[in-house]
């Protein structure tokens, strides 16, 4: 039994450590970002809407005056941007978050003050959870007779988000927002040792794997949530 245990902690030791060293966290990232890559917006079909999922604004909560931008704050840029390239007439700010101000009231000051009309946007704002963001934005699309829809999420987070939307029965086209990984990147001496912040990415990575096989399970739960 001492034994058994033994190799199981050096087993964790060595995952922990080959999780840390960036090119490992930088290759494991790039494995799901390539799946769908960011395109300019001028290359997107176009769509009866725009869905904006949370996770990149946080609210303006004293002693914040504006929105404040997280890692994944370029996905409301590129819904502007696709917004104005006339991709599509609407874009909806998809969550509630864990905060008092939903991230969908962020999003759409983002979007206002980027030069979105506000009777473009609309908003979704109990979800919590990326199964929720689908649950409940379904309800908004079909009360406004959208069918089709741009899909906006960073590139390492939309594999899980589409196959979920796609599950809820939501018709959505990818448009990735943003790459932490970079091509031709160079790698020096210190990449090679553990690094916190590499191990941070190679954790939302396996979070990412996890979410996208254990989606059934998500949407059981939310259904036992909601009944």
């Amino acid at each position: 039994m001492r034994r058994a245990l033994r190799i199981v902690f050096a087993l964790s030791l060595v995952l922990l450590w080959v999780g840390s060293l960036r090119p490992v966290a930088d290759l494991m990232c790039e494995m799901l970002e390539s799946r769908y890559p960011p395109k300019p917006a001028a290359e997107m079909p176009s769509a009866d809407a725009i869905l904006v999922l949370g996770g990149g604004l946080d609210g303006a909560m004293p002693p914040r005056v504006i929105p404040q931008l997280q890692g994944g704050g370029s996905r409301a840029w590129y819904a502007v941007k696709l917004w104005k390239a006339d991709k599509a007439p609407l874009i909806v700010g998809v969550g509630g978050g864990r905060e008092s101000i939903p991230e969908s009231v962020a999003i759409a000051e983002f979007l206002t003050d980027m030069g979105v009309r506000p009777d473009a946007i609309l908003q979704e704002r109990a979800s919590r959870t990326t199964v929720e963001n689908a649950l409940l934005v379904k309800r908004v699309l079909i009360e406004h007779g959208i069918k089709r829809s741009l899909l906006v999420t960073s590139s390492m987070h939309m594999p899980r988000a589409h196959r979920i939307f796609q599950a809820a029965g939501i018709d959505v086209i990818p448009a990735s927002a943003d790459a932490e990984t970079v091509h031709d990147r160079a790698y020096g001496i210190r990449d090679w040792l553990p690094n916190a912040e590499a191990l941070y990415k190679t954790q939302r990575v396996v979070k990412e794997l996890v979410g996208f096989y254990a989606y059934p399970i998500q949407f059981w739960i939310a259904g036992e949530a909601a009944s």
